[in-house]
């Protein structure tokens, strides 16, 4: 499912003639950096510690082109 909705977006996004798309993931979710990495797109960022989840604190992947 997580594939197909991600090939809808990039549809979507270059019918809207959108020319940079950008993604973000909490840092524990392998599923998603999986995907979006079998999907061409390369991190270019991170903030250590940005999500947090009760006591818990994660970090934030950026994902570009």
């Amino acid at each position: 499912m997580g594939r197909s909705l991600l090939s809808a977006l990039i549809a979507s996004a270059r019918k809207c003639q959108i020319e940079v798309l950008t993604l973000d993931v909490r840092a524990d979710n392998e599923a998603a950096i999986a995907l979006y990495g079998m999907a061409g797109f390369e991190v270019y960022g991170r903030l250590a510690g940005f999500v947090a989840v009760h006591e818990a604190r994660y970090d934030k992947i950026f994902f570009g082109p």
